[in-house]
């Protein structure tokens, strides 16, 4: 039993004593106390250490809630507290990663900085430059030359002859050729090529020139003989004109005083009398329209084209060597007259409905033009032929210019210029006031099948797609139309007798038909630079004004000042694809060098070679004439160039001569200016 009891009450103690209570209880005496005793003492402890605990918990309680009470408001301030500081952490963080992307974009500014002006300073160190190759040549531009052997052998040797004489280019005469040939034959003769395609005998061309080449020259010399058959028509029919005019003044003051008659005998109410008063005027009137009128073949102006054109039979000639000729075409203005051009192409029926006059006519019109070299470049004109419609209808030549001297030239024999005048003015009618019926041609059966295998030719080469559109419109007209006319004219010009033989060989159609090929070569030409497909020729005329100028060095200003005022160069930006084209074909590469203020600016440099043989022909040239001035000899002075040519030796200037031919740059026309023209 003491065993038992010990612990419980040590328990009880030690508990009390945990709990930090502070009772007076009776504390027991001994080990020995016996039952009795122990059980109520241990029951009454027990409801001590009950009481104990229980107040012990309220006070805790209270102190826990009092506790709570004056902690609540330590809290909300800690709780704000705690916001603001978190408020400005956040802040001062973020203005912190501001402040560390500056740090990191300032880096990169200036690491960036650094490497521009590093590889600024590169470039601007002077680089070794690569070595020059051999100029690779342009996109070739050069046209096949006509072969005056294939033309009519009248005509060949008339081209032949007198381009020798005057220096000028053989296509420039044949334009002029064919001008009076169709002026000629277009009041009388027309074609039938197949079934009801019948065609008129007239043409429009043009040959566009530059400036002093002699075209004006050259179309004096074509045009003169029908001034000569005009003037002797005049002479012939003038006294005829005279009592004409005379008969007219009587026969208009009748006129004026027989419709006072009837106004009297109307005023009278005499109606007979009026009847015959106004059969006589009709009479009369009729009298006056059957007037004779002097030949004029040819004009440069289209002012008045419907009145004049009239009078001439429905036909006309308009001929002009002038640079802005096509603005001559701006002359007719109206309508009708916008109208007449167009229908004066096929003779389609022109209609005339004004107040003071009243007619048709089936007109016939021939043109030849020789304006400036870029005429079609002009952006105003080439909308001037398409809108209008002619592009499509004109035989282009594009002759290449060159240096042509007038003392080189060989004077044509008298008897080929005469056979020519004499074969072409008698396709004219004997009286220009009685011109008779319409004379037509026709076809063999050989150059008839020609004819349409050259058609066929034609249309295939359109369905291929590789023509633009307005070439193709003109590559058909020219194979359904254009070249039977040639063929016509070729007939008339070497038949017996026109007015007899009137069927077309196979060998004029064959003529005709070569002829045709080259000409729709120089056409796809013509309609590149109408397209504004003019690149190839921009960077020609870059390389002509840096080799003629002999330029080692230049910048692109200076070629743009060169170059002013061409219609091709009215920005900078064609000069510069040229410039880029030149340089990708070794012509010119781009270089550094120091301006005057020491900055290092872009510049070009010409290929050495080009300059070594450029300034090689030009030195051999002039030692060849001071020598040939020296001794006398004036002849061998006139021709430094044949002197200058026996200079190239080397395999590599042949080489480099080679290539400028096929990039359209002539040798020793470069260095050698052309001539003024002699007019």
């Amino acid at each position: 039993m003491s065993d038992s009891s010990t612990p419980t009450s040590s328990r009880v103690g030690n508990d009390t004593t945990l709990a930090g209570a502070t009772t007076t209880g009776p504390q027991p005496e001994s080990p020995a106390t016996n039952k009795e005793t122990l059980a109520p003492q241990a029951e009454k402890d027990s409801r001590t250490v009950t009481t104990s605990m229980e107040s012990l918990a309220t006070r805790s309680n209270a102190d826990e809630g009092q506790a709570l009470q004056e902690a609540e408001p330590v809290a909300k301030e800690n709780s704000s507290g705690n916001k603001s500081r978190r408020s400005k952490n956040r802040t001062s963080a973020a203005a912190k990663a501001r402040k560390r992307k500056a740090r990191a974009r300032k880096s990169s500014a200036t690491r960036s900085t650094g490497a521009d002006s590093a590889a600024e300073e590169a470039q601007d160190l002077p680089q070794e430059p690569k070595e020059w190759v051999t100029p690779l040549p342009l996109a070739t531009r050069s046209l096949p030359k006509l072969d005056c052997a294939k033309l009519p052998p009248v005509l060949g040797d008339f081209c032949s002859g007198l381009a020798r004489e005057l220096q000028v280019p053989e296509e420039l005469v044949l334009t002029n050729a064919l001008g009076i040939m169709a002026t000629c034959a277009q009041s009388t003769y027309s074609v039938k090529l197949y079934g009801t395609n019948t065609q008129p005998t007239n043409l429009f061309l043009m040959c566009p020139m530059p400036s002093a080449s002699r075209k004006r020259m050259v179309q004096k010399a074509c045009t003169s003989p029908l001034a000569h058959w005009e003037n002797e028509q005049i002479r012939e029919i003038g006294p005829q004109i005279e009592s004409e005019n005379i008969y007219r003044m009587i026969t208009k003051r009748a006129i004026r005083q027989l419709t006072k008659d009837a106004v009297q005998a109307q005023m009278k109410e005499d109606n007979e009398s009026v009847d015959k008063l106004v059969v006589r005027i009709c009479s009369l009137e009729s009298r006056l329209m059957g007037a004779s009128v002097l030949p004029r073949l040819v004009t440069d102006t289209l002012a008045g084209l419907e009145k004049n054109m009239h009078e001439q039979h429905d036909t006309l000639s308009l001929a002009s060597s002038e640079d802005n000729c096509l603005d001559t075409l701006s002359s007719a203005s109206s309508r009708s007259a916008r109208e007449l051009v167009l229908k004066g192409w096929d003779a389609s029926q022109h209609t005339v409905d004004k107040k003071s006059a009243h007619y048709c006519m089936r007109p016939r019109l021939t043109m030849t033009l020789a304006p400036r070299a870029d005429i079609l470049a002009d952006p105003a004109k080439a909308r001037l032929l398409q809108s209008r419609k002619l592009a499509s209808r004109f035989i282009y030549l594009m002759p290449e210019t060159g240096a042509y001297s007038l003392a080189k030239g060989v004077r044509m024999p008298e008897e080929v210029a005469n056979a020519f005048f004499e074969k072409v003015l008698r396709i004219l009618p004997a009286s220009w006031n009685k011109p008779g019926e319409q004379v037509t041609l026709t076809l063999s059966e050989e150059a008839q099948k020609m004819w349409l295998e050259y058609q066929d030719k034609a249309e295939r080469r359109c369905l291929e797609g590789e023509l633009a559109t307005g070439l193709q419109e003109w590559t058909i007209r020219f194979a359904g139309d254009v070249v039977g006319r040639i063929a016509a004219l070729f007939h008339l010009l070497t038949c017996a007798d026109p007015k007899s033989d009137l069927v077309i060989s196979a060998e004029q159609m064959g003529q005709a038909l070569s002829l045709g090929d080259l000409l729709f070569e120089h056409a796809r030409v013509a309609w590149g630079t109408l397209l504004k497909d003019t690149q190839a020729e921009a960077t020609h005329r870059v390389l002509d004004v840096v080799t003629s100028n002999s330029w080692n060095i230049f910048s692109a200003r200076e070629c743009f000042q060169a170059l002013k005022g061409q219609a091709l160069f009215r920005t900078m930006k064609p000069l510069n694809a040229a410039l880029e084209t030149l340089a990708l074909h070794g012509y010119i590469r781009t270089v550094t060098v120091k301006s005057r203020n020491g900055r290092q600016v872009l510049r070009y440099e010409l290929n050495p070679a080009l300059v070594t043989w450029q300034n090689s022909e030009t030195s051999v040239g002039e030692a060849a004439e001071r020598e040939a001035f020296a001794s006398g000899d004036t002849d061998a002075a006139a021709a430094p160039a044949e002197a200058a040519s026996t200079a190239r030796t080397s395999e590599d200037e042949f080489l480099v001569r080679d290539i400028l031919q096929d990039a359209g740059v002539e040798g020793s026309a470069a260095s050698v200016a052309p001539d003024t023209d002699q007019e």
